[in-house]
């Protein structure tokens, strides 16, 4: 049995079965149908179990501080110091 995640998917397999049927009977399967059922898929393990939050040390918090300070006021900087002002003020 082969799960697909939706209908759509299954739509497209299906079109294929003469194709797959054909080159397995050349192949020596004794094959006179093939069935596609559609079954919602099975979460994995991962996806039922959500990871904790993930925690930035306030050691590397205040070397991003100190980054943000020490870049000098440039367009070519503007958007790396906004980044890491934003980054430090989240995790405070």
């Amino acid at each position: 049995m082969l799960g697909v995640p939706n209908a759509a998917l299954a739509t497209r397999l299906k079109q294929q079965l003469p194709k797959l049927q054909a080159g397995l009977q050349q192949r020596g399967w004794q094959i006179d149908t093939v069935r596609i059922r559609i079954a919602p898929l099975r979460p994995t393990l991962a996806e039922t179990h959500s990871e904790p939050p993930r925690v930035i040390p306030p050691a590397a918090l205040e070397m991003m501080s100190a980054l943000h300070d020490s870049l000098e006021n440039s367009a070519r900087n503007d958007a790396l110091k906004a980044a890491l002002l934003r980054l430090v003020r989240r995790r405070d």
